[in-house]
């Protein structure tokens, strides 16, 4: 289960995100870490598209 906060890669874009939302309609907004020149770049996925980091340390 996702949680806020959480660090996800996408699947299909093999980037690193950020959980920011998450919606009852089983979609998660997500926030790349890796910003463009535009500024941060939000997406909503669902959540099979994700897959959670797991974190090394806690």
């Amino acid at each position: 289960m996702l949680k806020l906060g959480d660090h996800v890669i996408v699947k299909d874009e093999d980037e690193v995100a950020v959980v920011t939302a998450i919606h009852p309609d089983a979609q998660v907004e997500v926030e790349f870490l890796k910003a463009s020149e535009g500024g941060p770049r939000r997406r909503r996925y669902a959540v099979e598209a994700l897959e959670k980091v797991s974190k090394t340390s806690q």
